[in-house]
């Protein structure tokens, strides 16, 4: 039997710092963590590492590599950004931007647990900005210039997240279909969430751009109405209720939406690809000028705004980058101590052997050192700062 991962974070992920597990998916375990460098740099980043009881399985670690190389080549402020990949212990992980906010998921449970629903028009606001972030990924090409044809196809509530700053983001491209991919998806296998895929990808047929198109419209419609559309007690009968399409107009649901609105969901919500918006810059454009017919959620800081007036207290409980958390410190204190010299009243035996410019730095202070030690003749000169300079490589081994 294989050993699951122990339900105990790690006090590192190479050289960035666990705060605390965020959660463990069917490939992943995603953690929050510090990273802190000279100068007192610090801030939190998200590091997704591949489960140890996986670490054999080739497609699983292709999924994983294509995740981070698809991602890591979107540039969108509504694309979760990708900062490096690496490997620790035979295990890669992936470190991203911290999104200090929260999920679309969780947005809908705190409304619906209030009893109310979102404004209309924050609903198209935020569907904007997703679809820029999709048309991002839509038309990223490669280095030659060709189209890499991405299809995100797992666009759900937990994969939108917006952030304290009113702006939403785009994550996990695990599953994401691209020219080029490692990992290939069998024929007959379905991935994603069967409630927010479109009925040709349920039906196993050749998919595109408005599949991730449609999934934003079921995103969109519950969002908005304030309850689950496709979503059924198990997976066939869910299948059942996305490929039997009937789905009420959105004016008919909620009175307060405009037919503008309405119309923008329904289209996106079409069985046919073809009769859907052509690409996300359409289905985008016209759901920003649906938010416009307000006016009141159409920049990031608007949103930001309404944010911190409604959801005071749950924004309040999220990590702050400004916040470090300092029981941690003392980690890295420890880290660093084993790799110093003992104290001197030369400032170079306390520089951390790792940095890029420690050479460099100690060829400066021995100078120092040396002339104010008095050494005129050059050849003195120079033996002292050779012995030193040994010396101090020797120690910082």
């Amino acid at each position: 039997m294989l050993a699951l991962p122990s339900a105990s974070a790690p006090d590192a992920i190479g050289r960035y710092l666990v705060e605390r597990r965020l959660g463990m998916g069917g490939m992943a375990e995603v953690f929050l963590c510090r990273q802190v460098g000279m100068g007192g740099f610090d801030r939190l980043v998200v590091v997704k590492r591949i489960r140890a009881d996986l670490q054999k399985r080739d497609d699983v670690i292709h999924m994983f590599l294509d995740e981070a190389r698809i991602a890591a080549q979107i540039s969108h402020p509504n694309v979760v950004q990708i900062f490096e990949i690496d490997e620790e212990n035979g295990l890669p992980y992936l470190v991203m931007e911290y999104v200090r906010g929260l999920s679309f998921a969780a947005l809908y449970q705190i409304f619906h647990a209030r009893g109310v629903l979102l404004p209309a028009d924050l609903v198209a606001a935020l569907g904007a900005q997703a679809c820029a972030g999709l048309r991002a990924a839509h038309e990223l090409c490669d280095s030659d210039g060709t189209l890499m044809n991405v299809v995100h196809r797992d666009v759900s509530p937990t994969n939108l997240l917006l952030s304290t700053d009113g702006v939403v983001k785009i994550i996990d491209f695990g599953i994401a279909r691209a020219k080029g991919r490692l990992a290939r998806t069998q024929a007959g296998q379905i991935k994603g969430r069967p409630a927010y895929l479109a009925p040709e990808v349920l039906g196993g047929a050749a998919s595109d751009r408005r599949a991730d198109l449609y999934s934003l419209g079921v995103v969109l419609y519950e969002m908005a109405c304030g309850r689950l559309l496709f979503d059924r007690p198990d997976d066939l009968s869910t299948l059942g209720a996305v490929l039997a399409g009937e789905v009420p107009p959105l004016s008919t649901v909620r009175s307060d939406v405009t037919p503008e609105l309405s119309a923008i969901v329904a289209q996106a919500l079409r069985g046919q690809p073809d009769e859907r918006q052509k690409d996300a810059a359409e289905m985008g454009r016209a759901l920003h000028q649906a938010a416009m017919a307000t006016g009141r959620f159409v920049a990031p800081p608007l949103l930001s705004d309404y944010l911190r007036e409604e959801l005071a207290e749950e924004l309040g409980a999220l990590p702050d980058h400004r916040m470090p958390t300092t029981s941690r410190m003392p980690l890295l204190a420890n880290r660093a101590s084993h790799r110093l010299a003992p104290a001197s009243r030369s400032t170079l035996l306390t520089r951390r052997a790792e940095e890029p410019t420690a050479i460099v730095t100690i060829v400066r202070e021995v100078t120092q050192l040396v002339r104010q030690a008095g050494y005129r003749n050059a050849a003195l000169w120079i033996l002292a700062a050779t012995v030193v300079l040994l010396g101090t490589l020797l120690v910082f081994r």
